[in-house]
């Protein structure tokens, strides 16, 4: 039965429309099939002669998306338009930039050009309909009546409404559309976050084995056939293929670099990708088409001096574009892989870890200090003279953050050997840091001293070129004498370090002698040094307590806390304030063992209250360097018999990475004497993945850095979403700082955040307020 005819009234009509309309908002399962048949219902319902629904798009074409009616050919050619040309001008245009409905008659002048066309099929007047979703309009909605007054004030109020509700309707779509699309890509996230732990786990094997474990679970992931690794030797590319689980442990055969996809990455410098090889980008001869291959990702990585690329390949064209989160896991899988390169090379190396610096191969701090000692105790140390150079590279972060690590190890590699070269026989040189180096040169005068750190200046200034990328380096150097500046070890390192501060203040690219002046700033951390000395006696400092709550019961569990200088002159001083100088000055390790004391006071004060909280206390990294620091921990545990459970240390990221291996045996052993470890400050430092599944830790901190503009700042959002996930995945609990705001604590605990602490929880507090504070909850 025709259900249209069972209205009488053109009144009853126009509600059979809205409720067909109703129904099919409630129905529609997706954006195309709602506009077609809201097309359907209004041309048959409302006999219009044509309805027509077109999207707008950003190119400032309208096309048409469906369309129904008698007249519906009309629109047959018709190419709307909203920007501002010919075609643009018209009812659509004018809706569009107006983002109102508009009434229009075919008799109207500015419909000129389209009335011989509307009057050979039956059309007198039209409406369009903007649809508004968050107030853009994305698609407009066209009837076409044969009465010139065929829109009155009835007929266009229900049409207006109805637009609106489809409007909506399309919100809602998009809406569902964009979460089933999240939710997929979720999903596929965390499947490689699970390939990318099996392949941290499976163990010291041998390279060919893990490379082979790698490519194979790569490919899978990708879903394409094949995974491949290249190696550059002179201007060829050398590939192993792994496929089906099984290796090729020969080279399937050797291809010049010229005519591979590999010689494009290498080239670009980043990672390319090929969803149909054969589209005519390729020359036909090219190795990977006559191998059959169709699709393929491609990424190039440099690892210990020598250039690779890693690649997946599939044997049929792509039908679906290799996405950005494709792009970063292929990179990952090469830095990993790069990484079990360097493991191998590490354990061949492992005999000269003590006394060289295993990237560049010049000896270490340790083996600097030792030749130091020596020099300053042998039996004519008196009247012998000699220098001490510090060499310190000038913005060598920036570098590392714009180039990437592989090239600032590179860098270093170079810096190295031109130093090398410029020394004298006899003349001594080490990496003692990141970018830093030091020299014991033979210098009876300042004039001898200052030639050999002009020609360390001069070989450092001259640019390098790695991987294209023209590298313009400088340092800053300081001179220190003996024995006329200083005669003991420490104070001529002092001394220099002092003149390299010194030449860096004056912009770098020069070298300073110790001086006065320089002597009077080294005096200043001298002053502060006495002054920390001073305050320990004089109970100047205090820890303050901030809570961390539970997010999914708002729970206490835990306060971390906090260092504060209660200076006589300045006031209420922050650790932000004295840490740096403390840790320059050598005192971090007396303020970080009574840190622990006061700590582990306040765990036994509290449980013995029935209070069960972890309190968290800050360990510098210079302090877990210090071989009693574990001893001094264990002696305070037992003196107090608190639980070690509801005692926790944290380190930051920064201080982890600065020496992964003694960060991974200082926290391993803490957690053997039942002592908690959290990662602080996570997100601001340069650890790897690898790094994070090594270092043994029950909590990572998100640096409150990330958090403070959340949700609305979409790159933090994402970041840490990324950190909650991966957090999780490696079974540790993930703690938020510095949370500020309601919408933030709701968007963290929506995300699976466990823990968190701010301003919005509680601020740091002295334990008697932090006391008060639990009380009054």
């Amino acid at each position: 039965m025709d259900v249209a005819r069972i209205a009488t009234s053109d009144d009853e009509q126009r509600l059979l429309v809205v409720y067909a309309i109703q129904r099919l908002l409630a129905l529609a399962p997706d954006e195309s099939t709602l506009l077609r048949d809201a097309c359907a219902l209004l041309a048959r319902y409302r006999h219009f002669r044509c309805v027509w629904a077109g999207s707008v798009e950003p190119d400032g074409s309208v096309p048409i998306v469906a369309c129904a009616g008698e007249a519906a050919a009309y629109v047959d050619g018709i190419a709307a338009r909203w920007d501002d040309t010919p075609d643009g001008h018209g009812n659509i245009g004018w809706v569009v930039r107006s983002a109102q409905p508009g009434v229009f008659r075919t008799s109207h002048p500015s419909y000129a050009r389209w009335r011989a066309r509307a009057e050979a099929y039956g059309i007198a007047s039209l409406l369009s309909l903007p649809l508004c979703v968050e107030e853009n309009v994305v698609t407009v909605i066209t009837a076409y009546s044969d009465e010139p007054d065929g829109f009155g004030e009835k007929e266009r109020r229900l049409l207006v409404g109805l637009a609106d509700d489809i409007a909506r309707a399309l919100q809602l779509l998009c809406m569902r559309a964009a979460s089933a699309s999240e939710a997929a890509r979720s999903r596929n996230r965390l499947q490689r976050l699970e390939t990318v732990r099996r392949l941290f786990v499976a163990g010291d094997g041998e390279l060919d084995a893990r490379g082979a474990l790698l490519l194979d679970e790569g490919a899978r992931s990708l879903g394409l056939a094949v995974g491949a690794l290249g190696t550059l030797e002179r201007d060829t590319v050398w590939y192993q293929f792994y496929e089906s689980d099984s290796v090729i442990s020969q080279p399937l055969r050797a291809i010049a670099v010229q005519d591979s996809i590999a010689a494009i990455a290498m080239s670009e410098g980043h990672t390319c990708a090929w969803e149909d090889l054969g589209d005519g980008a390729l020359a036909p001869s090219t190795f990977v088409l006559q191998e059959g291959f169709r699709s393929a990702i491609v990424t190039p990585f440099d690892v210990e001096g020598r250039r690779h690329v890693l690649g997946f390949l599939g044997r049929r064209v792509r039908a679906v574009p290799f996405q950005e989160e494709d792009h970063v896991y292929v990179e990952l899988l090469a830095s990993l892989f790069a990484q079990f390169v360097r493991q191998s090379a590490q354990q061949e190396q492992i005999r000269n870890l003590r006394t060289f610096d295993q990237l560049t191969g010049l000896p270490n701090r340790a083996s600097f200090e030792s030749r130091l000692s020596e020099m300053t105790d042998a039996h004519d140390a008196a009247t012998r003279s000699f220098a001490v150079i510090g060499v310190d590279l000038d913005r060598f972060r920036g570098i590392n953050t714009a180039l990437g690590f592989a090239i600032g190890d590179r860098l270093l590699v170079e810096c190295a050997h031109r130093l090398r070269g410029a020394l004298r026989d006899g003349d001594f040189l080490a990496r003692v840091g990141g970018d830093a180096f030091e020299v014991i040169a033979e210098a009876r005068t300042p004039e001898a001293a200052a030639d050999v750190a002009r020609r360390l200046r001069d070989c450092i200034n001259e640019s390098t070129t790695i991987d294209g990328n023209e590298l313009l380096v400088s340092a800053s150097i300081g001179i220190a004498l003996h024995p006329s500046d200083a005669s003991d070890p420490s104070e001529l390192l002092a001394c220099a370090s002092s003149a390299i501060a010194s030449a860096r203040g004056e912009g770098g690219g020069r070298y300073h002698f110790y001086s006065q002046e320089i002597g009077e700033r080294l005096e200043a951390k001298r002053r502060f040094h006495r002054n920390v000395l001073r305050a320990r006696e004089e109970r100047e400092f205090r820890l303050y307590f901030q809570p961390e709550i539970e997010m999914r019961t708002g729970r206490v569990v835990g306060a971390e806390g906090l260092l504060r200088w209660h200076d006589g002159e300045l006031g209420v001083r922050n650790a932000a304030e004295f840490i740096p100088l403390a840790e320059e000055a050598g005192l971090i390790y007396g303020l970080d063992i009574w840190g622990l004391r006061i700590a582990i006071e306040h765990v036994r004060r509290w449980a013995h209250a029935g209070r069960d909280l972890i309190v968290a206390c800050n360990i510098s990294g210079r302090s877990i360097q210090e071989p009693a620091l574990l001893g001094e921990l264990r002696d305070l545990l037992n003196a107090s018999g608190v639980d070690p459970a509801y005692l926790q240390i944290e380190l930051t990221e920064t201080a982890a990475m600065a020496d992964a291996a003694a960060a991974c045996a200082f926290l391993r052993d803490c957690r053997a004497l039942g002592v908690t470890v959290a990662l602080d400050d996570f997100g601001t430092g340069y650890s790897s993945l690898m790094h994070l599944k090594q270092l043994p830790v029950d909590t990572i901190k998100i640096d409150g850095s990330f958090v403070r503009e959340l949700p609305d700042r979409e790159e933090d959002a994402a970041i840490v979403r990324a950190m909650i996930a991966l957090g999780h995945s490696l079974g540790r609990r993930i703690v938020a700082e510095c949370v500020e705001e309601e919408h933030q604590a709701r968007w963290l605990t929506e995300q699976g955040c466990d823990l968190a602490q701010g301003h919005w929880y509680g601020m740091a507090m002295p334990a008697e307020q932090f006391e008060a504070w639990m009380d009054a909850r």
